[in-house]
């Protein structure tokens, strides 16, 4: 079969995608696929905000006094020190847009579409609505998009929500209009596709993705003024208006004294220049430079200056464990096979049934791997087993389940496996009082020793028994408890003296994680992070 005709039996109503003539005059009328354009006067406007900082005004103002007064030496010098005033800033901000720039361009993102009925790849940036585009396993959507298939497919669509849950897709039913597909069968642009793979008719591109609003609506944003911004300002502000009180009264008490009014007016403005403090404003732009250039030392990207004021001022930080204090590299150190006629391999086989067949997750690859150091022949598993439903993460009861079915017809049997948060496992099991308490224990005991914990539990039944039906409720009913699996995540090397000069300095550290709180306890522990 030629590419075109499995193109052609895949996509039924939309059958070899667009072609190549129609998807320039798409994109040549649409534009290309970029959620946020930059403004050409982007870079004007960027001087201009700069320029209205009260300091810079009144710095320009005073050098205009000096000019009409005739003292052009002054005036000069006041308009040479606002070149540190304004171009630092301008300076920062075209620096980490060129380095932004430089980044896109190097890890510049490419799609997989099908054009003329044969499969292509091109930049995302030339992705247009009708498009059918290639959603696959590790990779990201780059526009809003209906699944025309999907396989297994799960994405994260925390971008967009700000749950890391995997969401579980399917495809949309081959006869109906992509305008109105079920939520379940659409992907957006940003989401991180976990697991899976399937063909998308794309619906919506750049600023009108919804990723692409969103991203509109942060760039139109107004910063605020930083703590400092405002202090200064209003600082500013009190001392033109007392120079401006101070010197009127002065004026008119040099008039009333008979003084001549050019004289009166002249010595008017000298005091009203020498009680504004132009040093001021270049001792604070100072402070903050060094500040920015102390960041670029160790590799920090500092955009605006005041980002500098706003790092220093910062009270509290809240950290995630894993990948933040944790190296985010989980390895099983610890397998614990429950009940005295479960055996660790029998364990280990569960284990291996209760992970993809081709897995992407990382946690799932440490455990095959896991599993086949320990002797578990991972390649007979799944020539024995065949993966004929796969329910999805749970986020209620934080557990995912696999049925298999034997590929020996004369000898058909299912097995369902579950892994995922023992209290969420449990819900589905009918332990004794007695396995329920060693199984929280034993929980308990590994969580305290810093470990994620998950259980691992099933069921399996015997020819001529009824088959799992897929049916969520009814398979994962009545399952055994098989034991338990404990993962290290290892703490990185420099965070207890990072944890240590952030609470020397004053600054609160919040851990924020969904792991069993002792684990979060044990961390915080090794990290020497003060918790109760």
């Amino acid at each position: 079969m030629t590419t075109e005709q499995s193109a052609v039996r895949a996509f039924g109503s939309v059958p070899g995608g667009l072609s190549w003539a129609e998807a320039r005059e798409r994109l040549r009328l649409s534009g290309p696929n970029i959620f946020v354009r930059r403004r050409r006067a982007a870079a004007v406007l960027e001087i201009l905000r700069v320029a209205a900082d009260p300091m810079a005004l009144m710095l320009a103002g005073a050098a205009a006094v000096y000019f009409a007064l005739g003292e052009k030496t002054d005036a000069i010098v006041l308009l040479v020190a606002l070149v540190p005033v304004l171009g630092v800033d301008v300076t920062l901000e075209a620096r980490s847009r060129t380095a932004l720039r430089k980044l896109a361009a190097a890890v510049a993102p490419r799609v997989h579409v099908i054009r003329d009925g044969v499969e292509n790849e091109i930049a995302t940036r030339d992705l247009v609505v009708g498009d059918l585009m290639l959603v696959a396993e590790g990779g990201v959507v780059h526009a809003d998009a209906v699944l025309r298939t999907a396989s297994n497919l799960s994405l994260d669509e925390s971008q967009l929500s700000g749950e890391a849950e995997p969401i579980a897709k399917t495809a949309a039913p081959r006869d109906l209009d992509s305008t109105r597909a079920p939520e379940a069968s659409r992907v957006y642009a940003g989401s991180r596709v976990l697991a899976g793979h399937g063909w998308a008719e794309v619906l919506a591109t750049g600023a009108r993705s919804r990723y692409g609003n969103i991203a509109r609506m942060v760039t139109e944003t107004e910063a605020s003024a930083t703590p400092l911004q405002k202090k200064t300002a209003r600082l500013a502000r009190w001392l033109v208006a007392s120079a401006a009180i101070v010197s009127i009264a002065l004026f008119a008490l040099w008039i009333w004294r008979g003084v001549p009014p050019a004289r009166a007016m002249l010595y008017a403005i000298s005091v009203a220049m020498s009680a504004v403090s132009e040093e001021f404003v270049l001792v604070l732009t100072l402070f903050l430079s060094l500040g920015a250039w102390r960041l670029s030392r160790i590799g920090v990207l500092v955009r605006r200056l005041a980002s500098v004021e706003t790092l220093g001022s910062t009270t509290v930080i809240c950290l995630d464990k894993t990948g933040t204090l944790t190296a985010g590299d989980y390895a099983l150190t610890t397998h614990l096979p429950f009940g005295g006629r479960l055996s660790e391999g029998e364990l280990l086989e569960a284990a291996v049934l209760a992970c993809e067949p081709h897995p992407a997750d990382s946690m799932e690859r440490t455990i095959v791997e896991h599993c086949a150091e320990h002797q578990v022949d991972v390649d007979a598993i799944h020539r024995r087993w065949e993966l004929v439903y796969d329910h999805p993460f749970d986020p209620i009861g934080k557990h995912m389940s696999h049925v298999w079915r034997t590929r020996d017809r004369a000898a058909r049997c299912d097995r369902i496996v579950a892994k995922g948060a023992l209290e969420g496992v449990l819900e589905h099991c009918a332990p004794s009082d007695a396995e329920r308490s060693f199984a929280l224990e034993e929980n308990a005991r590994l969580a305290a020793q810093g470990m994620r914990v998950l259980a691992v539990a099933g069921r399996e039944t015997t020819p001529g028994q009824p088959a799992l039906t897929g049916k969520r409720v009814e398979d994962e009913r009545n399952l055994r408890l098989y034991g338990l699996l404990g993962f290290q995540d290892p703490m990185r090397p420099g965070v207890p003296a990072a944890v240590a000069e952030c609470q020397a300095a004053g600054i609160k550290l919040k851990l924020i994680t969904g792991d069993h709180a002792l684990t979060a306890h044990a961390i915080a522990d090794a990290a020497g992070l003060a918790h109760e």
